[in-house]
C-alpha cells in the first residue's frame, strides 16, 4: 500500500474529524504513544496489519520507513514534511496534516501501550472473522464437512498470525511425511562456492579471517551480485568503512577502474564516463538509451547530470541501501526488521558484527557471551524472515577452541574462512575454506567441500575466480 492510496471517507464520516470515529480511537492512541515514546522497540512491537484504517496505517508505515532510513525516530515536523512531500494531491496533503494533528492532540494518559496493542489485535481478529464469514457460511451450506473445517482452520490461523507455531500439530506432521527436505540456494557469482550449491536463503553466513584478508570485500561482492540477479532489495551495514568508501569500492568493481583513481580527481574523461555508467547500472535496469544519455551528457557535472537523468529514467524497484553507520545490537535488529517489512529487503551484509558495542540489555553477560547471543539472534532473524545475512568477522583459525569462536561456528549455516596458504601472497591469491556447512549436509555426496582459491584484485575492489 502506498501513501497515495486510501479512502478519505473512511475516516471523515461523523463530522469530518477523525477523533470522532469510534473504531479508530485505539489506532490514534497507539500512534500517539509511538511518537511520544520515540522507542524503536515499540515500533517493532506494533505490526502494520493491526491497523484497520488505511490512512493511519500509512502514517505508521511512514514512521517505519523514516526509522529504517535514518536509524532514529522522526519528530512531528519531519513526519508532516515527509507526508506533504510524498503525497502529491493537495487535498490529501491537507488531510494528512490534519490527521497528524489529530494524533498529536490525543490524550494517551491512563492507558498502557500493552493494552492498546491488545485492543488492536482484538479488532484485527474481529475484522478477520467478518471477512471470512461469507466463505464459512457458503461452506456450511454446501454440507462439506472437510471444507468447513478447512476454512475454520484458515480463520483460526489468520487470527493468530503471530502465534502460527501454536497451530502445528500431529496432522501437520502426517501431511508433511515423505516430503523431501530441500534448501533454497542462491548463487553468489563466486564459482568455487556456486559449484557447491551457493548460499542458502534464510540463513546466516560468516565470512571469517584475519585482518585485511578481504572479508568485507568478498561479502560486498556477493551482495552486489545478488542485487543484480535476484528480486528484492539489499542492505549493507558498514562498521569500519564509511558509506562513501563502500560506494567507491562498488563503483571500482563495476567499472574496473583502480580504486585510487575512483577516490581522486585524476580520472580521464573516458574513465569518468565509465564510472557514471557503472553507477547508473547499479541504480537502474540499464539499457542502451541510458548509456547513450550518459555519453551525450558526459561533460555535465554530477550536480547537473543527475537531476536531468532522473527526469528521463526511473530507478529499479529493488534498491541497494547503503547505511551511513552501524547501530548497536539492539537497534540493529529493529532497523533490519523495518527494512524487511517496509522496503522488501531480502539480503543483508552486517559487517563486523562481533565488535558492535554492547547494547542496553544483557549487561550481566561477559562480552563473549553477549556477542555469541547476538550472533544467534542474527541467525534467528534470517530464518524467521526468510532473508540471507552475511556477516564478515575477525577469526583466528589457530585459536577456534575458545568458547565464543566455537559457539559461532556451531551456530552459522555456512562459515567461509579466508587465509593465505603457502604461495598465496606471491601468487596474489587467497584460499577459501569451509569451516561450517550445516545446510549442505542435506545433499548426500555433493558438493565436495574442498578449499578453492580466488585472485586478489584489490586495486579494482574485487576477487577474480580461478579454475580449480
Amino acid at each position: 500500500m502506498s501513501l497515495h492510496e486510501g479512502t478519505l471517507g473512511t475516516v471523515r464520516r461523523g463530522g469530518g474529524n477523525i477523533s470522532k470515529v469510534a473504531n479508530v480511537q485505539y489506532e490514534l492512541l497507539v500512534l500517539k504513544k509511538l511518537m511520544e515514546a520515540k522507542n524503536p522497540e515499540l515500533l517493532s512491537d506494533i505490526k502494520f496489519d493491526l491497523f484497520g484504517n488505511s490512512e493511519l496505517a500509512n502514517v505508521f508505515k511512514l514512521v517505519g520507513i523514516l526509522y529504517a532510513d535514518n536509524g532514529a525516530m522522526p519528530g512531528w515536523d519531519l513526519l508532516i514534511a515527509e507526508l506533504t512531500n510524498r503525497v502529491t494531491n493537495p487535498d490529501k496533503q491537507r488531510f494528512y496534516v490534519e490527521l497528524v494533528g489529530d494524533i498529536k492532540d490525543k490524550d494517551a494518559t491512563g492507558i498502557t501501550t500493552e493494552d492498546l496493542i491488545k485492543k488492536l489485535k482484538t479488532q484485527r481478529q474481529f475484522r478477520t472473522i467478518l471477512d471470512g464469514a461469507g466463505k464459512l457460511v457458503d461452506a456450511v451450506d454446501s454440507r462439506d464437512a472437510d471444507l468447513t473445517v478447512g476454512i475454520m482452520r484458515e480463520l483460526y490461523e489468520s487470527m493468530f498470525v503471530q502465534e502460527a507455531g501454536a497451530s502445528f500439530d500431529s496432522s501437520d506432521m502426517v501431511r508433511m511425511a515423505g516430503n523431501k527436505v530441500k534448501f533454497d540456494f542462491e548463487k553468489t557469482g563466486i564459482t568455487g562456492l556456486d559449484k557447491r550449491g551457493g548460499i542458502i536463503k534464510g540463513g546466516l553466513v560468516s565470512v571469517a579471517g584475519a585482518s585485511k584478508a578481504g572479508k568485507s570485500l568478498l561479502a560486498q561482492q556477493m551482495l552486489t551480485y545478488s542485487h543484480d540477479t535476484y528480486e528484492g532489495s539489499s542492505a549493507y551495514f558498514p562498521y569500519e568503512q564509511s558509506a562513501s568508501e563502500i560506494r567507491c569500492r562498488i563503483l571500482s568493481a563495476r567499472s574496473d577502474i583502480d580504486i585510487g583513481l575512483v577516490t581522486s580527481d585524476l580520472l580521464t574523461p573516458e574513465q569518468r564516463l565509465n564510472l557514471r555508467i557503472a553507477e547508473v547500472g547499479h541504480l537502474c535496469e540499464i539499457n542502451s538509451n541510458m548509456i547513450d544519455f550518459c555519453t551525450q551528457t558526459k561533460k555535465e557535472s554530477d550536480e547537473e547530470f543527475w537531476p536531468m537523468f532522473w527526469d528521463h529514467f526511473q530507478p529499479r524497484p529493488d534498491r541497494f541501501y547503503l547505511m551511513q553507520k552501524g547501530p548497536d545490537w539492539d537497534n540493529l535488529f529493529i532497523q533490519m526488521q523495518m527494512m524487511v517489512d517496509m522496503k522488501n529487503v531480502k539480503r543483508f551484509v552486517v559487517d563486523y558484527p562481533m565488535i558492535i558495542p554492547r547494547g542496553r540489555t544483557h549487561r550481566d553477560l561477559a562480552s563473549w557471551e553477549y556477542n555469541l547471543l547476538m550472533s544467534r539472534n542474527l541467525k534467528s532473524f534470517a530464518r524467521n524472515n526468510g532473508v540471507r545475512v552475511i556477516a564478515p568477522a575477525q577469526y583466528d583459525d589457530k585459536n577456534d577452541n575458545i568458547r565464543y569462536a566455537s559457539g559461532v561456528i556451531n551456530d552459522v549455516d555456512l562459515m567461509l574462512t579466508m587465509k593465505h596458504e603457502n604461495g598465496d601472497k606471491e601468487a596474489g591469491t587467497v584460499t577459501i575454506g569451509f569451516k561450517a556447512f550445516r545446510n549442505y549436509l542435506s545433499l548426500p555426496g555433493e558438493p565436495i567441500l574442498l578449499p578453492f582459491k580466488l585472485e586478489r584484485q584489490f586495486h579494482v575492489s574485487k576477487f577474480g575466480n580461478l579454475d580449480f
